[in-house]
């Protein structure tokens, strides 16, 4: 009988240890669980916030996206508006040499006219000095 309460002791002894060892057990099971919760929450606010970056990428290239367009119009008008200017500077050009010719002529013509009303005038007074000497 002594020896069967020492078998029934130890067999307490080992349930109190496994008692205590389960009650460790639970309480990190607990602990784990806290942790898997958060956790969670952690990688559902980190998955929103993701979404939240990618709309914003997405909205950030579209408006890229926009002002890549509207530079290369805006070069487009710059290149049409120089090329225009060019070709203004070549009439101008143009204009101002066809100008210098038309001026050019205009003066031989004025010293052409000039030139012959000088002769006129001479001739004039040719007659009339070659009319007071044939009067004479």
């Amino acid at each position: 009988m002594a020896e069967r309460l020492e078998k029934m002791q130890a067999e307490i002894d080992r349930s109190e240890d496994d008692r205590k060892a389960l009650k460790a057990i639970a309480a990190r099971a607990s602990e784990l669980e806290t942790e898997v919760f958060r956790r969670q929450h952690d990688l559902q606010s980190s998955m929103s916030e993701c979404e939240d970056n990618r709309e914003e990428l997405q909205k950030l290239t579209g408006e890229c996206e926009a002002l890549k367009q509207s530079n290369r119009e805006k070069k487009s008008k710059i290149d049409d508006l120089e090329k225009e200017m060019d070709l203004a500077i070549l009439q101008m050009k143009k204009s101002e040499a066809e100008t210098g010719k038309r001026i050019q002529l205009l003066q031989e013509e004025v010293k052409a006219s000039v030139s012959t009303k000088e002769k006129l005038k001479q001739a004039k007074q040719d007659v009339e000095t070659l009319k007071s000497s044939l009067e004479d």
